[in-house]
């Protein structure tokens, strides 16, 4: 994982840890392929039962850069089933986290800014 994907692994984990009905089994970096994949999956236990999600790091969240990372998030996710996407970056602004949430796109920023919801979590924190 390159440093800003690694830093949006920890991130995630140590948001996940927080919630006492999941249990985190891995999160790992997918390999690079030629057809389009995630940067990082978190396979979970949510209350026993599995759950994945399936996470993008842009280290540019330009709307610009983000909306087209949000649409591959969601396209990919139609095709995993009990996935979540979410939308990691080093900070995002509030016109990308209102595109996440019409995207119907979870998102985590470096900053604290989160919005994720699965199976009975919902997860909102604005730091800034």
């Amino acid at each position: 994982m390159k440093g800003g994907e690694s830093r949006a692994s920890e991130a995630l984990e140590q948001l996940l840890e927080k919630i006492p009905i999941i249990e985190i089994k891995d999160i790992t970096s997918e390999a690079a392929s030629s057809q389009w994949q995630p940067d990082m999956v978190a396979r979970l236990l949510v209350d026993g039962r599995p759950h994945v999600i399936v996470c993008e790091y842009k280290s540019n969240a330009q709307p610009r850069y983000a909306r087209p990372a949000l649409l591959e998030l969601r396209d990919y996710v139609q095709r995993t089933p009990l996935a979540t996407p979410v939308f990691m970056a080093p900070y995002t602004s509030s016109a990308v986290r209102q595109l996440c949430e019409e995207k119907g796109v979870g998102y985590l920023d470096l900053e604290g800014n989160a919005r994720i919801a699965f199976g009975g979590v919902f997860i909102e924190r604005i730091a800034a």
